[in-house]
């Protein structure tokens, strides 16, 4: 067996590192949705997503679009991938449906809007210097359309 004298191996093991490490850090978001449980899926008639549920998927899509930013992705980029692996979880673990709209299947379009409402809102609570000018005063005005219409 001939010896080396690990240089080979080393940038190797260096450009190996860094692929993988872009694969791991892209399904870090996704994979923790598959380990959420399938009892759901086991199931004939879908369970409806709780609050807690919610809570749980939007905790996901904020830290995805958090980080996402940190790293120098752009905004519209992040915040998409963030609400389809929320929209995504959704839909195959609660069939589209939501326990705060009633047994009233969302639309997937629904889902994505909801999710990025949900994911903006907490982003500005969490890394508020990651959410453009823009983004955030556009997000400010709707929560005020969507308060007066509350109160209606």
């Amino acid at each position: 067996m001939k010896q080396h004298d690990g240089t080979f191996t080393l940038v190797l093991v260096r450009s190996l590192s860094s692929h993988f490490s872009k694969i791991i850090a892209s399904s870090l978001f996704i994979a923790p949705l598959a380990f959420l449980g399938s009892s759901a899926l086991a199931e004939s008639e879908p369970i409806p997503a709780s609050k807690e549920d919610l809570a749980l998927y939007r905790g996901f899509g904020t830290n995805y679009l958090c980080h996402a930013r940190r790293a120098g992705i752009a905004f519209p980029k992040a915040l998409g991938i963030a609400s389809t692996g929320y929209v995504e979880v959704i839909t195959s673990r609660h069939g589209g449906f939501v326990a705060e709209a009633g047994s009233k299947k969302q639309t997937p379009e629904q889902l994505f809007s909801n999710a990025q409402l949900q994911v903006v809102h907490m982003a500005l609570k969490y890394c508020p210097k990651q959410i453009p000018k823009k983004v955030k005063k556009k997000h400010e005005n709707l929560i005020k359309k969507l308060n007066k219409q509350r109160t209606r």
